[in-house]
């Protein structure tokens, strides 16, 4: 059933079959894994209450299991985690504080488990005992795999940073009125009026240096769009519609149905649609106004060879404080050309900048540990039916030619395009300075 789920990543269908099994004629260890299932579903789906039902059954098989003389073979509390975590994304603070507590009890090592108490208790407004749950955590790191260390401190110096930074900017941000200035090349990007947005509250900043940057944003771990540091990329000619036919055309390249890429990019080996990369272009791209409303999107790993001649890494994200050195950026460095309607729905990883050449993109960016409703729709009906229950902690923005999103760790993250759109998004790597930054500012401070 977990293949099924992560290889299909069709969770009702899942979920179905799930409802099928009795996990009280399972032995406890089969029973917690069961129930952790059937929440994952659920929660997928934006059906939290029955989500978190299910992981305190989990959590009720797991603590059997230990009792028995069946232990689970899944690390030791991690249905507490699961369960602790379904409850802060349904806004029961103190349920999960409640839930950390007695999980780090029976599993001190539980690290994630920390996490946990210390969102719940700043969620309550206990900021001060969070910050004293962080110090204590991080005490813990030099024991770990460094590895995983550096991991786990990204992990908790980024709802530490928005603890600390995390509010919207205020107002709208208005648009840079020399955004016209870009070539279109080629492609369709008039915008669709149905998709775009008048919600903008992420920061634009014109030729912010490296240093600002980094003090500004980096280090408070904070979402800005940056112009004016791509002028001298050769993707603005080479990423044309007729460069990139003339260069790549017969090219086979996978596609997904853009509901289906937050699922898919996660599963090794699975099988995708494939059609040359001039098929693709004329068939679907330039479609959006008129056609397909969940599109086929382009948006994948090494898509065609070369590419890595064609931008370079902003100076911005260089040196030490992230993770990735330059080779593994570029082995991660995902290409994209999509229509309007095209996107990607919400997930989470360590920091990244989004490049966008051509077209316009619509951004919706949630922090750590916050709800951010089912995944399993295209992002325009989610927009449409699902946007108002989390419009006061949204941070949202048009992206146009020229601009570069970055992205801070672990925060939630969606877009839909609202046009023809081509550019490069690439992830950056944990920084695990930014816990140590967080603890040092707040002593100070």
């Amino acid at each position: 059933m977990d293949l099924y789920i992560r290889e299909r990543g069709d969770h009702r269908k899942a979920l179905t079959l799930l409802e099928e099994v009795s996990p009280r004629q399972l032995p406890a260890t089969t029973a917690q894994e069961v129930w952790r299932l059937r929440g994952e579903c659920l929660k997928q789906l934006g059906e939290l209450p029955a989500a978190v039902e299910a992981y305190q059954q989990a959590m009720t098989s797991e603590l059997a299991a230990l009792e028995s003389s069946d232990p689970p073979e899944r690390a030791a509390g991690i249905s507490f985690f699961h369960l602790g975590r379904a409850q802060l994304l349904s806004r029961e603070f103190a349920r999960a504080e409640a839930t950390a507590r007695r999980g780090l009890e029976r599993f001190p090592e539980r690290w994630q488990l920390q996490d946990i108490l210390a969102v719940a208790l700043h969620k309550q407004g206990r900021t001060a005992e969070a910050l004293e749950v962080y110090r204590q955590a991080a005490s813990h790191l030099q024991g770990m795999y460094p590895p995983q260390a550096a991991r786990v401190s990204s992990i908790y110096g980024s709802m530490l940073a928005y603890i600390q930074h995390g509010s919207p900017a205020g107002g709208v941000v208005e648009e840079p009125t020399s955004s016209g200035a870009h070539p279109d090349g080629g492609w369709a990007v008039e915008r669709v009026p149905e998709l775009d947005s008048p919600f903008r509250n992420i920061e634009r900043r014109h030729r912010l240096s490296p240093e600002e940057f980094i003090a500004e944003y980096a280090l408070a771990n904070r979402p800005v769009l940056l112009s004016g540091i791509l002028e001298d990329w050769p993707a603005w000619r080479n990423w044309t519609k007729s460069a990139l036919l003339q260069r790549h055309g017969d090219t086979w390249v996978q596609v997904r149905k853009s509901s289906d890429v937050t699922d898919d990019n996660y599963q090794e080996g699975r099988q995708r649609p494939r059609m040359r990369l001039r098929e693709y272009v004329e068939q679907v791209m330039g479609k959006g106004a008129s056609g397909e409303r969940d599109p086929l999107y382009l948006f994948g790993l090494q898509v065609l060879e070369g590419m890595e001649g064609d931008y370079r890494h902003p100076p911005h994200f260089a040196g030490p404080m992230f993770a990735f050195d330059e080779e593994q950026r570029h082995s991660r460095a995902l290409f994209y050309v999509g229509p309007a309607y095209s996107g990607v729905s919400f997930h989470q990883h360590t920091a990244a900048w989004n490049a966008l050449l051509f077209g316009y993109k619509r951004w919706f960016l949630l922090p750590p540990f916050h709800f951010h409703g089912p995944t399993t729709i295209a992002m325009h009906e989610w927009a449409r039916a699902h946007r108002e229950p989390f419009a006061a902690e949204l941070h949202e923005c048009v992206q146009g030619p020229g601009e570069v999103l970055f992205v801070p760790q672990h925060w939630y993250h969606a877009v839909l395009n609202v046009s023809d759109c081509v550019g490069i998004a690439v992830e950056l790597g944990p920084n695990s300075r930014l816990l140590q930054h967080q603890l040092d500012s707040a002593a100070s401070g």
